[in-house]
């Protein structure tokens, strides 16, 4: 499997499960059809992979071998990989100069380029024999369509991976990698940009997909497409399943002829990571429950031992709550599993309570006494749900207890916790924040709620967009400007890092202020930065310092009907800007940030990745 398959089967594995529309029989019918020839299209692949499953296991070893005795021992003078994806760690920068840092981070992504190179050479190796069968399978997805339109979307979008996979050119490898080596380990051919270049593009693609997916409450292909398919349909889909894992020994396959290319061309290996000196054991199980949602949870604790110098009321028990069925909106919850966590003190024991909004579940967690052992949350309509307190023990980390419950939202929504003693009575009342309006889908947009500002492309910058955003979020009104870059990369670029946090830090610092600065950097095709923000006052100017002399930022106009409380004010600059500075109506100055530590961390960390 390459990397774009990679990347198809997990858009694939993952869709948005959207509030149930009233469907009609027409569009259930056409759902239901599409999914018919979905399933028909994925079993005719899959069976024709199985059967021809040998011989692409061979065509994949004897491809990796023929291309590693095209060149052995090529790369035996390269750098060593980075570990953890080739990122370069926290540790390892504060001991290297930025420019050192820019190099490993360009030397990592070629490598990882060179890399993906021999992932579609072995690919294509793979589909020889499967070429016609993926060929229909690509013409027969095409034009499916799904009332859900997402739905459609992630379903072309996979068509789109397969077909550019089928027309990708296949690399001579060890001439991209030969010209690498020639370079100094410095620069790609033109080959291996173009490749680079098309892979990068689908790949974000796909990711930015999934992340709008991902504010829904996910939930798997065959769960999705269950609802449409007949008894026909669940067979296909089961024996789809099966397919799936006898194909899984092609990518066994695949993972080995990679390490036996790696070794014939001589690539050193990756650094070991640091492993841990003691083995953690995992937290022991404090309580099992149920939710008043229908969900289940598991409570792990583990004993804190505070230093002597630790002070009062320092954490005793560090709690972990797990609930597998709960709903995941974002990618790291998705990839973490979802869980919450509390570090409790014997010897303080504040409420410190949290109601917390997550795909329509109100979450309630709260510190409780000791002596608590029951607790009884009121809701806003007078109901009341009495559950029994979670209690740490002094083996623990205790004595001590803990709260927590999940209910359905927007309402009615959590007003109170009554913590009760073992006989009934009350210990103490906690005041819970209200928050309402928790629905599925959190964003309310005001009509017309998202509008382009800017879209602009400069000799020293890629071509760049402004959007405002304008909605409401539990019941909070919300104003945003964001901005996307034509060649940002998936994981960013370590150039752009110091700039940005740097504006990021002061933006923290100064809380509302009268320019709200946000920054995107990056190092191609020049080390630059687009500053941007929102200026409260119309007739206020911001101007950035670049080489001695002060360039005035652009202000625009934003639309009356998204409430923004100010106007746009943005610019491009390189080299970076040293210096911003806000002045007034009258030429006084009001702000300025520094910005001349990283300015130069950034223009040298870019000097470091920079080709040639």
């Amino acid at each position: 499997m390459s990397k774009l398959a990679g990347v198809g089967v997990v858009l694939l594995a993952l869709a948005p499960a959207s509030a149930a529309a009233r469907e009609s029989a027409a569009t259930r019918a056409d759902d239901a059809a599409a999914t018919h020839t979905y399933l028909l299209a994925t079993v005719s692949l899959q069976e024709t992979e199985v059967r021809n499953l040998a011989q692409s296991k061979a065509a994949i070893e004897a491809t990796a071998a023929r291309v590693a005795g095209e060149c052995p021992g090529v790369l035996a003078g390269a750098p060593p990989a980075e570990p953890e994806l080739g990122l370069i760690s926290s540790t390892s920068q504060k001991s290297v100069s930025p420019r050192a840092v820019g190099e490993e981070h360009r030397e990592s992504s070629q490598r990882s380029d060179l890399k993906t190179e021999l992932l579609l050479t072995l690919g294509d190796a793979q589909r020889e024999a499967d070429r016609e069968a993926a060929a229909a399978y690509t013409r027969a997805l095409e034009p499916l369509k799904w009332s859900n339109p997402l739905i459609t979307v992630l379903f072309h979008l996979a068509s789109t991976i397969s077909q550019t996979e089928l027309e990708l050119p296949v690399p001579n490898v060890c001439a991209d990698i030969s010209a690498w080596v020639s370079s100094g380990y410095k620069t790609l051919n033109a080959t291996s940009k173009e490749i680079s270049h098309r892979v990068g593009a689908l790949t974000k693609d796909v990711i930015e997909v999934i992340a709008i997916g991902s504010q829904e409450h996910l939930k798997s292909l065959p769960q999705l497409l269950a609802p449409y398919e007949d008894a026909s349909d669940r067979a296909l889909a089961r024996h789809s399943q099966t397919l799936t894992g006898e194909l899984h020994s092609l990518n066994l396959t695949q993972a080995a002829a990679l390490k036996q290319f790696e070794a014939g061309v001589g690539l050193p290996a990756p650094k070991p990571l640091k492993k841990p000196i003691h083995k953690e054991k995992k937290p022991a199980v404090l309580a099992r429950g149920k939710t008043a949602a229908g969900g289940r949870f598991v409570v792990r604790a583990r004993r804190q031992r505070p230093s002597r110098r630790a002070p009062a009321r320092a954490c005793t028990a560090q709690i972990t709550i797990e609930e597998p069925s709960s709903p995941t909106t974002g990618l790291l919850e998705l990839f973490s599993g979802g869980f919450t966590g509390r570090c409790l003190s014997r010897s303080h024991v504040e409420p410190e309570p949290n109601v917390h909004c997550d795909a329509g579940l109100l979450t309630v967690e709260a510190n409780l006494l000791p002596a608590t052992r029951s607790v009884r949350l009121l809701l806003s309509n007078r109901r009341t749900i009495t559950s029994p307190a979670i209690r740490v023990p002094a083996r623990l980390g205790g004595p001590v207890g803990l709260y927590y419950q999940v209910v359905r939202g927007p309402s009615p929504i959590p007003v109170s916790l009554t913590e009760l003693d073992a006989q009934g009575e009350t210990l103490a009342v906690v005041k819970l924040p209200p928050v309402v309006e928790c629905t599925k889908h959190l964003k309310k947009y005001v009509r017309d709620g998202i509008v382009r500002l800017v879209h602009e492309a400069t000799p020293q910058s890629p071509a760049f967009t402004i959007r405002a955003e304008s909605y409401r979020e539990l019941g909070v009104p919300h104003f945003e400007l964001s901005l996307e870059r034509e060649n940002e990369t998936l994981f960013g670029e370590t150039g752009a890092d110091a700039i940005e946090q740097a504006i990021e830090e002061n933006s923290e610092r100064r809380g509302t202020s009268a320019f709200k600065a946000q920054a995107s950097a990056g190092c191609q095709p020049q080390p630059y930065a687009i500053i941007y923000g929102l200026l409260k006052a119309p007739d206020d100017s911001v101007l950035a310092l670049v080489s001695g002399k002060l360039v005035p930022l652009r202000t625009l106009t934003i639309p009356a009907h998204l409430h923004a409380g100010g106007v746009l004010a943005y610019g491009t600059f390189s080299p970076l800007p040293t210096e911003l500075v806000v002045r007034d109506a009258s030429g006084a100055t009001i702000a300025r940030e520094n910005l001349s530590g990283a300015a130069t961390e950034a223009t040298e960390t870019c000097e470091g990745e920079a080709e040639g």
